[in-house]
C-alpha cells in the first residue's frame, strides 16, 4: 500500500481509513460549503473501512500467493 509503509495491516487499514475520510470530508466541504452531517460522516467511515479492509485483504492474499507460487516453482524436478 502506497500510503503506509508498515507490514502491520491493522495499521495499513486506519491510516487509509483516515486519508480516505479525510478526502471525502474535504470534497463534500468544497462542494456544499457545509461541514456533513453526523450521518453522511458515519456512512463514510463505515464505507472506507469496508474499501480499505478488503484492500488490505487482498494485498496479502497477493503477496501470500507469490510466496507460494515462488516457493512451487524453485522446488520442481529439473
Amino acid at each position: 500500500m502506497w500510503l503506509v509503509h508498515t507490514k502491520n495491516p491493522i495499521i495499513q487499514v486506519v491510516a487509509g481509513v483516515c486519508a480516505v475520510v479525510m478526502v471525502m470530508v474535504a470534497g463534500y466541504r468544497t462542494v456544499t460549503g457545509v461541514w456533513p452531517p453526523a450521518e453522511a460522516a458515519d456512512a463514510m467511515v463505515g464505507v472506507s473501512l469496508l474499501v480499505m479492509v478488503v484492500w488490505v485483504a487482498l494485498g496479502q492474499l497477493r503477496k501470500r500467493s507469490k510466496v507460494t507460487a515462488d516457493a512451487d516453482s524453485s522446488s520442481a524436478p529439473r
